[in-house]
């Protein structure tokens, strides 16, 4: 599992759904590579094209690996006026 570089064309294309019907990929076996490589890297996020894999998935660090969280197929279902400046942290 290689961690692209920014200028990887698949960072830029829209992923597919993840099937939990038909899985591409073992959920759990997923989650746990993408949450143990966040933390290798150091980050508080990573998707899983990031590393290669065209799933609409990421997760997201919480105070320990345990505590962090796996998301997949996200939708955007509200937004707010707000904003927040921060230094951006996902790998």
């Amino acid at each position: 599992m290689t961690l692209l570089h920014k200028d990887d064309a698949l960072l830029r294309k829209e992923m597919p759904f993840f099937d939990f019907d038909n899985p591409p990929h073992d959920p759990l076996a997923l989650k746990i590579e993408m949450i143990d490589r966040m933390f290798e890297e150091g980050g508080v996020g990573l998707s899983a094209n990031q590393i290669g894999y065209e799933y609409r998935v990421f997760v997201m660090k919480g105070a320990n690996k345990e505590q962090s969280m796996f998301f997949a197929n996200p939708e955007i279902i509200e937004l707010s006026e707000e904003t927040e400046m921060m230094e951006e942290g996902c790998l």
